[in-house]
């Protein structure tokens, strides 16, 4: 951690009080992630929690003392932990990808110790987006690879998967890709849509509803309900195009979308 003048506080993810030299990582401990940390206020005590390679870590974000551990961590070698931890609460919910699924722990009133509520290898497997909470309901998306990708409502109190869905509840043999640009159309009416599954896709929160970005570009507008998939519309643009991993953003009325080459701003704000 380091202050704004340039001055190391702490250094590292866990603190050897023993060691006199400096630390220096090699590459070799395997303690990095793609999953960004965050600071979360749990029973009045600051907590930086950073999931790790091998699992989760809060630590006290001045001094960098441990306050605890969690163990979380695939069989698999290329295995990533991405998705950052959800609080809800004194609540976390983790979620992985390759075979791990997810874990509801409880932060004790001290603050260095948990209780796991329930643990889930097959509800919610996140790659890398990270799911959003929404009155006692987990939203987000599960599946390693493209093809099996899932939206997923997942109950935080019990762990059970509500519903899921790939985005496309109809018929494959009503669709076919169009000879000369290979999007996908409607066979009876030649009409280009937007690509039908979402793949491992990525969402964000605006009041009542979800922005849902498939990683073919599909941009969807969901209604939020904890008893089945409301879907209110859906478009595509063709700068937008697979591999679409970055989750949309929306700042003053603005929309904006990623792909690999293009970003995309859209003027969403209500006509009058």
């Amino acid at each position: 951690l380091w202050k704004s003048v340039g001055k190391a506080v702490w250094d590292g993810a866990v603190m050897d009080a023993k060691r006199k030299r400096k630390y220096r990582w090699t590459g070799q401990e395997m303690l990095v992630s793609y999953s960004s940390p965050l600071i979360k206020t749990i029973h009045g005590k600051k907590h930086l929690l950073c999931l790790m390679r091998q699992g989760l870590v809060s630590l006290n974000p001045q001094t960098g003392e441990v306050y605890f551990k969690y163990w979380f961590k695939s069989r698999t070698h290329d295995s990533v932990n991405a998705a950052r931890p959800v609080v809800i609460g004194d609540k976390i919910f983790l979620s992985a990808a390759y075979n791990m699924g997810s874990v509801l722990l409880q932060v004790k009133k001290e603050g260095k110790d948990y209780n796991v509520l329930w643990r889930n290898r097959k509800n919610l497997l996140a790659h890398w987006s990270t799911p959003i909470h929404v009155d006692g309901y987990i939203y987000g998306f599960s599946g390693r690879h493209e093809k099996g990708g899932e939206l997923c409502c997942i109950n935080l109190k019990t762990g059970k998967r509500e519903w899921a869905t790939t985005g496309f509840n109809g018929q494959l043999n009503d669709l076919e890709p169009d000879p000369q640009t290979g999007e996908i159309r409607d066979k009876k009416s030649k009409e280009i849509i937007p690509f039908p599954f979402f793949g491992r896709g990525s969402l964000i929160r605006v009041g009542k509803e979800l922005i849902i970005l498939g990683e073919r570009g599909t941009l969807a507008l969901v209604t939020i309900n904890p008893k089945k998939y409301e879907e209110v519309s859906r478009t595509s643009y063709k700068q937008i195009r697979h591999p679409v991993w970055t989750a949309p953003v929306l700042a003053h009325k603005r929309l904006y979308l990623r792909s690999e080459n293009h970003l995309l701003c859209l003027d969403v704000k209500e006509k009058k």
